[in-house]
């Protein structure tokens, strides 16, 4: 249960990372 519990922690901040490399691409 945790490992999964971390895993989607990682997944929600792999995402935000994404997001954020974008808005540098963007500008």
């Amino acid at each position: 249960m945790s490992s999964s519990s971390n895993l989607t922690q990682q997944t929600g901040k792999t995402k935000d990372d994404i997001s954020g490399l974008k808005n540098k691409m963007a500008e």
